[in-house]
C-alpha cells in the first residue's frame, strides 16, 4: 500500500467549492417547502388510509429509507471504492472525485427526507415517521460538504480501516 497523499486545498482556489454547500442547503429548503406547504394546504395531507396493511408499508418504507439513507449517507466516503479513487487521484482529480461522491452523498440524504417528511404528511397519525424523520434531519447536519473533510479524507487515507 502507498503512503498516504499529503495535501491542503486552499477553498478559494477550488472550482465548484459552493456548488456542493448550495445543494446541500438547497435539500434543506425543499424540505422546509414541503413541510411549509403542507402546514398550510397547499399540498394534501392525510391522504394514506389507516388500515393495517397501509401502516406497515409506510412504517417500513420510512424505516428502510431513514436506516438505510442514513447510514449510506454518513458512510458513503469511508468506502473502499472512494478512498481508492482519492488517493490514487492527483490534488486536481481528487477535489472532483470528493465532489462527486458527496454530491452522491447529498442525493441519498435528500431522498430519505424527502420521503420521510411526505410520509409524515401522508400519515400524521404515525409516530414511527415522525421518529425517522428526525434520525435522517440529524444525519443530514453531518452531511455538510467541506474543504477540511476533503483535507482529512485526503491526509489520511489508507490509514483507516473499513
Amino acid at each position: 500500500m502507498s503512503a498516504p497523499v499529503k495535501s491542503n486545498v486552499n477553498i478559494e482556489n477550488m472550482e465548484g467549492k459552493m456548488s456542493l454547500r448550495v445543494a446541500y442547503i438547497a435539500v434543506w429548503v425543499i424540505t422546509g417547502l414541503i413541510a411549509l406547504c403542507s402546514e398550510e394546504g397547499f399540498l394534501p395531507v392525510e391522504y394514506l388510509s389507516h388500515d393495517p396493511n397501509t401502516d406497515y408499508v409506510v412504517g417500513v418504507v420510512s424505516f428502510l429509507t431513514a436506516i438505510g439513507g442514513t447510514y449510506l449517507a454518513l458512510r458513503l466516503l469511508a468506502f473502499k471504492a472512494f478512498v481508492r479513487k482519492l488517493t490514487s487521484a492527483d490534488d486536481a482529480h481528487a477535489w472532483a472525485v470528493y465532489k462527486k461522491w458527496s454530491f452522491a452523498r447529498l442525493v441519498v440524504i435528500a431522498v430519505a427526507m424527502w420521503v420521510n417528511v411526505t410520509l409524515y404528511y401522508a400519515t400524521s397519525y404515525a409516530d414511527s415517521i415522525k421518529y425517522c424523520l428526525l434520525i435522517v434531519m440529524i444525519a443530514a447536519v453531518f452531511c455538510w460538504p467541506s474543504v477540511g473533510e476533503y483535507n482529512s479524507k485526503r491526509n489520511n487515507a489508507g490509514e483507516g480501516k473499513i
